[in-house]
């Protein structure tokens, strides 16, 4: 929604920037699983060789979290995108 947002209505052929969008998606999606590791490891006060084993083990989930992102913005971006096209429309 923020990339979306930025852009405005220099996205007059959204197909062309899906790639910029799924780009998007994963990198907020990686950023928020080192935000998480970040914050559970100050919290719960962990020690150095902790939070190795704990980044290690997230690593499974962040890369299916990942993955996950891609493909649900590279399959629901052009449904919605013609949606909210609609709705807009409809509203002018």
């Amino acid at each position: 929604a923020l990339l979306f947002g930025a852009l405005g209505e220099s996205v007059e052929e959204p197909l062309k920037r899906l790639w910029l969008f799924i780009l998007f998606a994963c990198i907020a999606t990686l950023l928020f699983s080192v935000l998480d590791l970040i914050v559970n490891a100050l919290w719960y006060a962990y020690s150095w060789g902790a939070l190795k084993v704990y980044a290690l083990a997230s690593l499974p989930v962040a890369a299916t979290q990942t993955v996950c992102a891609a493909v649900s913005v590279g399959g629901l971006f052009m449904p919605l995108h013609k949606a909210f096209s609609l709705a807009k429309k409809g509203l002018s």
